[in-house]
């Protein structure tokens, strides 16, 4: 167990979580950054403070990760098996998001979260309220509400409102450039600019990717 000053847990090292054993003989600290250990089960060497931390299931995050957002001091963490929110060095499994997780969006003081089961708005606390149960891949936060890119189309959200506004299915990219344009992507990589197709003159049948750059949005032929 590793505590600070004020003798609050920081976190533990277990058998769950990596330690080779639970049954730890002897510590030691070498004053550069490595914690020593002998156990009945061997020697082991714990960096602290380390530079990085690697998150797996030992630390509770299941799932290939798919998304990551900050609201507050909370980090979330959205992953093909739900989302889940960062307690001390364990992750905890957000209540009811249990299902596919794409993408997390900031807005205003919450976060919404595209899911396989559709859209959850994640406010402090965590409180979870879900907005719709329609299959969402995408979103992209408006200043008076949300695009959502699901099965059959991308449609606004706003209130009690939720209008179809581009028939391009399976939408996984919704993207603003610094001219306000809105870009769109699909599964299969087609691409639509301000909810019109958008087709490269050069290679007008080769699928692309978007990326961000400088705050310009760009198709990528792949």
């Amino acid at each position: 167990i590793v505590m600070d000053a004020n003798d609050k847990e920081l976190f533990r090292l277990t058998e769950d979580n990596g330690l080779c054993s639970n049954n730890v003989n002897h510590i030691t600290y070498n004053k550069h950054g490595l914690i020593w250990g002998a156990t009945d089960s061997g020697v082991f060497a714990v960096a602290f403070p380390s530079i990085y931390t690697h998150y797996t299931q030992h630390q509770g995050l299941r799932g290939g990760v798919l998304s990551i957002e900050k609201l507050g001091n909370d980090l979330f963490v959205g992953t093909i098996r739900g989302l889940f929110v960062k307690k001390g060095i364990q992750f905890e499994p957000v209540k009811d998001v249990k299902y596919g997780c794409w993408q997390l969006a900031r807005q205003g003081n919450s976060l919404l979260a595209a899911t396989s089961n559709g859209v959850y708005r994640i406010s402090p606390g965590p409180n979870v309220k879900h907005l719709n149960t329609d299959n969402t891949l995408s979103l992209l936060v408006d200043e008076g509400g949300y695009y959502s890119g699901e099965a059959d189309g991308v449609y606004y959200n706003t209130g009690a409102i939720h209008k179809k506004v581009s028939d391009l299915e399976k939408v996984v990219k919704i993207r603003r450039d610094s001219q306000g344009t809105i870009w769109m992507q699909n599964l299969y990589g087609k691409i639509w600019r301000n909810f019109a197709p958008y087709t490269d003159k050069k290679e007008p049948e080769a699928s692309a990717t978007l990326v961000e750059y400088n705050g310009q949005v760009l198709p990528i032929n792949t």
